[in-house]
């Protein structure tokens, strides 16, 4: 599992595929996600962009807007996805910019969260992820985590 921290330089209205159209604020965002094989390619995807251009996951439609992005990771079965999204849910000034965002696949509100602030939750077990050495310490700090 990964959060995705971003910034969005000034207001910005993205049409998110089927979920529909957003206008997201300027500020600080974090999106929760999994990958059940090969998370080291889907961060590298939320970092530079799809190779094909082709837009999938909502956060693809997003990511393409947003500067100053960094990633931590976690190994399975430390937290669930929900649980680490929670956890981005509970920082201060954090609220849901897009309903449906990456959660219709849980019960969640939403897989992104609009925060005034630069900020990770404090939760046990994240790691950084720096996508100029993607395979630096992965696995051995990742144990459990497809990479």
């Amino acid at each position: 599992m990964y959060l995705f921290r971003f910034r969005l330089t000034g207001p910005t209205v993205v049409s998110v595929g089927r979920l529909g159209t957003f206008a997201f604020a300027a500020g600080w965002y974090i999106y929760t996600g999994s990958a059940m094989a090969g998370l080291q390619a889907r961060l590298l995807r939320h970092y530079r962009g799809s190779l094909s251009g082709r837009l999938h996951w909502h956060i693809d439609y997003l990511a393409r807007h947003g500067y100053d992005k960094s990633f931590k990771v976690i190994a399975a079965g430390v937290l669930s996805e929900c649980e680490l999204n929670a956890a981005v849910g509970s920082l201060a000034g954090a609220r849901v910019p897009a309903a449906g965002f990456g959660s219709s696949d849980c019960a969640c509100g939403s897989h992104l969260h609009w925060l005034p602030r630069k900020a990770w939750p404090a939760v046990d077990g994240l790691l950084s992820w720096d996508p100029a050495e993607p395979k630096a310490g992965f696995n051995k700090n990742l144990n459990g985590v497809n990479g």
